[in-house]
């Protein structure tokens, strides 16, 4: 299929993804076969993508506080090594 009419296609999942019309979306993967795995990937990619809608003001849960710590800690050392400028010259 060429390309002006993939971007179609695109644009026809989007406009019934915009106003809540999965038999339109459905139907467009059953009607192009031959467009599904690009389609399909357009779609994994639109969902990939897509912006989480939290509050601005959501906490993190516990757990994922812990987690968040947890991993810091790994990655930014608690401890500071101080080194004079002879140390550090090779």
């Amino acid at each position: 299929m060429n390309t002006p009419e993939l971007q179609r296609l695109k644009m026809a999942w989007l406009a019934a993804r915009e106003t809540g019309d999965t038999h339109a979306q459905f139907r467009l993967l059953q009607e192009h076969p031959g467009e599904q795995a690009t389609l399909i990937d357009f779609i994994a990619g639109y969902y990939a993508t897509e912006e989480i809608g939290l509050a601005e003001n959501a906490t993190l849960l516990p757990l994922t506080r812990r987690a968040c710590q947890s991993a810091l800690e790994r990655v930014l050392s608690t401890q500071l090594v101080l080194a004079n400028l002879g140390e550090l010259q090779v």
